[in-house]
C-alpha cells in the first residue's frame, strides 16, 4: 500500500493509493498542459530533508521542493486541491514513475547519464556543493583529515564519485555506501561512521537539527544537480516543466524560496543567490 497526501486549503490530507489508472502525456497545446485524463497531479517528494522537503506536523509539507512543485503544478493548470504529494524514498523513485504512482519526482533527484537513460529529466532547479558532516568532537577540518576513516556516502552521488577518485598515491577514507542520506545520518548519529559526505544543502539541514554535529565548509567534487523526473515517454510534459522552471526563476520565486528555506541553513550562501542554468532543457 502506498500513501498520498492531498492538499485541501493549506492542509495535506492522507489518502491511500490503490492501483492508480494509467496516465498519458501532457497536452502540448499552450494553456492546456495538464496530464491527460487526470484530475490531479501526483508529485513524489521527500519527507526528511530539512530546508528542501519535510513532512511536518498535521500532515503538512514544507521546503524549497514543495514550493517549486506547487508553482510548476499551477503553471501546468492544476490548482492546490488537485496536487497530490506522494512521500517517496530514494530506492523506489524510478519504480513509482514507471508504475504511474506519480507523474513527477521532485525529491533531490540527482541528474546523471545513467538516470537519463530511462527517465526524462527537466532542470536542474538546484545545484548543491558537496561537503562533509562530522561529530562536533571531530578534529577534522577537511577531507584529507579523514584519511583511513569511515565516511558514508549515497550510491551514485557526486560525493561517492569524488571520494572514489582519490589519487592512488594518497590514502583516502574508507567508504560506506548506502541508498539514501538519511541512512548516513543514522550511521553518524550512532557513531558507526566518522563522517557523511553529501550535498551541502542536506548536511546543513541535518547540522541545524542536531547540535552534536557540525558541517565543515570544505567543498569537493562536482556539484549535485537536482531535476524534475518523469517517465521516459513524457516529452511534452518535460517541455512544459522546463518552461515552468524558467518562469519560476525569472519571476523571482526561486530567489524568494531560496532565501526562505535554504540560505538560513547554509554556512556560506552565495550572494546574490545563483539559480543553475537549465542544462536539461534544450530551449534555455
Amino acid at each position: 500500500m502506498c500513501f498520498l497526501l492531498l492538499l485541501t486549503g493549506v492542509t495535506w490530507v492522507l489518502h491511500d493509493l490503490y492501483n492508480p489508472p494509467a496516465r498519458n502525456q501532457a497536452s502540448e497545446q499552450k494553456g492546456d498542459r495538464k496530464v491527460d485524463g487526470r484530475g490531479t497531479l501526483a508529485i513524489g517528494v521527500s519527507t526528511d530533508q530539512p530546508g528542501m522537503s519535510e513532512l511536518r506536523t498535521a500532515n503538512t509539507f514544507q521546503g524549497f521542493e514543495p514550493d517549486i512543485a506547487l508553482f510548476i503544478a499551477k503553471e501546468l493548470g492544476y490548482d492546490r486541491k488537485q496536487v497530490v504529494f506522494v512521500p517517496i524514498s530514494p530506492n523506489i523513485r524510478e519504480s513509482a514513475l514507471r508504475s504511474s504512482q506519480v507523474d513527477l519526482i521532485v525529491s533531490d533527484y540527482g541528474i546523471s547519464d545513467t538516470r537519463k537513460a530511462g527517465i526524462k529529466i527537466a532542470g536542474p532547479y538546484y545545484a548543491s556543493e558537496t561537503s562533509l558532516l562530522l561529530p562536533r568532537e571531530s578534529k577534522a577540518t577537511n577531507l584529507k583529515d579523514l584519511s583511513g576513516q569511515n565516511v558514508c556516502a549515497v550510491k551514485h552521488s557526486e560525493a561517492e564519485k569524488a571520494l572514489k577518485e582519490t589519487p592512488p598515491n594518497l590514502k583516502g577514507p574508507q567508504l560506506s555506501i548506502v541508498t539514501d542520506v538519511a541512512h548516513c545520518l543514522d550511521e553518524l548519529l550512532a557513531r558507526r561512521v566518522d563522517a557523511v559526505a553529501s550535498d551541502a544543502v542536506h548536511l546543513a539541514g541535518f547540522a541545524n537539527q542536531h547540535p552534536d554535529l557540525r558541517m565543515i565548509n570544505s567543498s569537493f567534487g562536482a556539484p549535485e544537480k537536482y531535476g524534475f523526473a518523469m517517465r521516459g515517454d513524457e516529452v511534452a510534459l518535460k517541455n512544459a516543466v522546463c518552461d515552468s522552471i524558467a518562469n519560476y526563476i525569472t519571476s523571482g520565486s526561486w530567489e524568494r524560496s531560496y532565501k526562505k528555506f535554504l540560505a538560513p541553513l547554509l554556512l556560506s550562501p552565495p550572494q546574490p543567490p545563483q539559480p543553475p542554468k537549465l542544462t536539461e532543457c534544450t530551449s534555455y
